[in-house]
C-alpha cells in the first residue's frame, strides 16, 4: 500500500513540473522570431487611400506591454470600447509628438477595398489613415494586436481587420445677403452722391457758357 501510495505521489510531482515547464515554455514560444500580417477591409473603394502602422507596444512571454514612449497607456486596462478609443487617441498624440516612424502602404487601384501589412513582428500597432484634402472617406484609427487568439486556444498571426470609414460630408457654402436696414443706409448716400454730382456739372457749364 505504501509503495503504491508513493508511486502515485511520484506521478503526480512529474505531472506538476511538466505542468510548470509547459506554462515558462509555451508562452515564449508564441513570440518567438515568427513574423505574421495584418490585412484591413474596407467598406468603400479607397483606392490611392495610404496608411501608416506604427508599433506602440511588444510582445514577450510577459504578454503584451506598450513601448517606454507609450508607457503612459496600460494595455492591460483596456476592457471597453471606451478605453481602447480614449488610447488610441493618446498614442496618436505621442506618435506626433516623438515623431515616430511607420510603415506606409497605399491602398491598390485594383480593387480598393483592401491592404495588407506583411512581415509584422509580434505587438501592439496603430494604424492611422494618413488624410488629404481630396479623400472622400474618413477611416478610423485603430490599435491591433498580432498575433491574435483564437477561441480553440491557438495563437492566429494572419491578423484581420474591418475597418470602420464614413463619408466626410461636403462644406456647405453659404452667400450673405444684405439686410433690409443695410439698403436703408446705402440708398440715400447713392442719392446724396448723385445729386452732387448733378450740382458739379451744371456749374462747370455754366463756367465755360460765361
Amino acid at each position: 500500500m505504501k509503495a503504491f501510495s508513493k508511486k502515485v505521489l511520484t506521478i503526480c510531482i512529474c505531472a506538476a513540473a511538466l505542468v510548470l515547464c509547459l506554462c515558462r515554455i509555451v508562452p515564449a514560444a508564441v513570440f518567438e522570431d515568427k513574423k505574421g500580417s495584418i490585412s484591413l477591409e474596407f467598406p468603400y473603394d479607397l483606392s490611392g487611400y495610404r496608411f501608416n502602422l506604427y508599433q506602440v507596444g511588444s510582445a514577450s512571454d510577459e504578454g503584451f506591454q506598450m513601448l517606454p514612449e507609450f508607457s503612459e497607456i496600460k494595455f492591460e486596462t483596456l476592457k471597453t470600447a471606451s478605453d481602447r478609443k480614449n488610447a488610441v487617441e493618446t498614442c496618436v498624440k505621442l506618435v506626433k509628438k516623438n515623431k515616430s516612424k511607420g510603415t506606409a502602404a497605399v491602398v491598390e487601384t485594383k480593387g480598393g477595398k483592401t491592404l495588407g501589412f506583411p512581415e509584422v513582428s509580434p505587438g501592439i500597432y496603430l494604424i492611422v489613415q494618413e488624410k488629404r484634402s481630396s479623400d472622400l472617406y474618413e477611416c478610423e484609427n485603430f490599435l491591433a494586436v498580432l498575433p491574435s487568439f483564437n477561441e480553440d486556444g491557438t495563437w492566429n498571426y494572419e491578423v484581420h481587420a474591418n475597418v470602420k470609414a464614413e463619408k466626410i460630408p461636403k462644406p456647405t457654402i453659404t452667400t450673405k445677403k444684405p439686410k433690409t436696414g443695410d439698403n436703408q443706409v446705402i440708398f440715400p448716400w447713392v442719392i446724396c452722391m448723385g445729386a452732387a454730382a448733378a450740382v458739379g456739372i451744371i456749374l462747370y457749364r455754366k463756367k465755360q457758357t460765361s
